[in-house]
């Protein structure tokens, strides 16, 4: 993900990966609270080398979902987040509360809300062997407690940053 230089404003990025996800959370706010709206294009497809780990060599992590903060920052009323979900190869699923609705891969990459409300992107390692249900296989390994541990221990962290 590319995100724009702002002088005094510090982005960082956390990642945590298992035997079959990679989730990262871009921090998106100022340590006052504010919302960091700089567009960030998102990767469909990351190799291990280009994150500077050796040990996941040529390893590819693929898209699978994506969750945006809507609002203007962590202390006002009016925040809400939205959820998009891989559904094929040209196709996403936007969960929006009790909505959900399919977007093409250009509305969705290009969207207002994903270019300026990325904020947790969770990647599968390989190829995507079938649409549908893609967190299936990446995310078997982790029961729900886990999960939400791992998603609270990143949230966390970025906004600490």
């Amino acid at each position: 993900a590319l995100i724009d230089d702002q002088p005094g404003v510090l982005k960082t990025t956390t990642v945590a990966v298992t035997s079959n996800c990679m989730i990262m959370t871009l921090s998106r706010f100022t340590q006052d609270g504010r919302k960091i709206c700089t567009p960030v294009l998102l990767d469909l497809e990351l190799q291990g080398s280009a994150l500077g780990c050796t040990t996941m060599g040529n390893t590819s992590f693929h898209l699978v979902s994506v969750v945006c903060h809507i609002g203007a920052g962590l202390h006002v009323s009016g925040n809400h987040c939205i959820a998009y979900r891989r559904h094929s190869a040209d196709l996403w699923i936007c969960c929006n509360d009790a909505q959900i609705t399919s977007i093409p891969m250009l509305d969705f990459l290009y969207g207002q809300n994903v270019l300026t409300g990325s904020y947790i992107l969770v990647y599968q390692r390989g190829a995507i062997k079938a649409f549908g249900d893609p967190l299936d296989d990446a995310l078997n390994e982790l029961d729900a407690d886990s999960w939400c541990k791992l998603v609270s221990k990143l949230v966390s962290a970025s906004q600490m940053d």
